[in-house]
């Protein structure tokens, strides 16, 4: 049976976690090292640790095309590579600076579930080469991929709208908070590509209040997804297609890190 927590009891909550962490010796949300509570809870070591999506890459999905499997195709010839041979269609490109694994994976959930949101700016820092290397000449608008009204109030923040903000404060372009998700649908974390892309189906739209204004600049600016994590890319491809439906041209999302392998599941 779920229990439904009274906003004030949450914000208490809140409150408390952040007194303690003012109290507590901070860790190393990794190893569980000491380091210094100015810092974002990772160490030196395990930042140097985390696994680089090293080139070559694929120029659609980004993935290294050794990790990739690349078939016999040469490069010219080849849009995409095995990695991404069901690659949704709505999504022109990914980029990530980091391939999941167990140290990206404690990163992640030290910012999305330990609310430790100081690790959103060297995150952020960490995607900057790997946004403007997809932008080109474009000087897009950061489009955060939104959490569901219920997440966000639960969670407190979004941790795409942190991303792209930091983001924003290093490469100097502008966020919009553009996307807003619809009601209905099951957490994406535990479901299988078919199951996230029929889950993700008609749940993002971009905002009323903003559709009239952003049709006004589409001809001119171009947009860019942010989030955290790319899995099978169902959500970051509803996204999209709510920005094409719009008329707003997408250039594809950028995230910390994605799942290599798992395309076909």
């Amino acid at each position: 049976m779920s229990v439904s927590v009274p906003r004030a009891a949450r914000t208490v909550g809140r409150g408390v976690r952040q007194a303690f962490d003012l109290i507590l010796p901070q860790v190393c949300v990794c190893c569980g090292r000491a380091v210094e509570s100015a810092r974002a809870p990772v160490c030196r070591l395990c930042w140097h640790r985390l696994p680089r999506m090293a080139p070559p890459w694929c120029r659609q999905c980004g993935a290294t095309t050794t990790a990739a499997r690349v078939s016999g195709a040469s490069s010219a010839q080849r849009i995409g590579c095995a990695e991404c041979l069901e690659w949704p269609a709505e999504l022109p490109r990914a980029f990530a600076p980091y391939s999941m694994d167990a140290h990206a994976i404690r990163v992640v959930h030290g910012l999305k579930y330990g609310r430790w949101r100081r690790l959103a700016e060297p995150m952020a820092r960490a995607m900057v080469a790997a946004a403007t290397g997809m932008v080109g000449r474009h000087s897009p608008v950061l489009v955060p991929v939104p959490l569901s009204r219920a997440r966000r109030r639960e969670r407190g923040f979004n941790q795409a709208q942190l991303l792209a903000t930091e983001l924003s404060v290093n490469a100097a372009w502008p966020v919009a908070e553009m996307i807003e998700r619809l009601p209905g649908g099951r957490p994406q974390a535990r479901l299988g590509r078919l199951e996230r892309a029929r889950n993700t189906r008609e749940r993002f739209r971009v905002r009323p209040d903003l559709a009239r204004i952003a049709t006004t600049f589409g001809a001119a600016k171009s947009f860019l997804l942010v989030d955290d994590v790319l899995t099978t890319g169902a959500t970051a491809a509803a996204c999209a297609r709510a920005l094409g439906e719009s008329g707003l041209p997408c250039l594809g999302v950028v995230t910390f890190a994605r799942a290599v392998g798992r395309f076909d599941r």
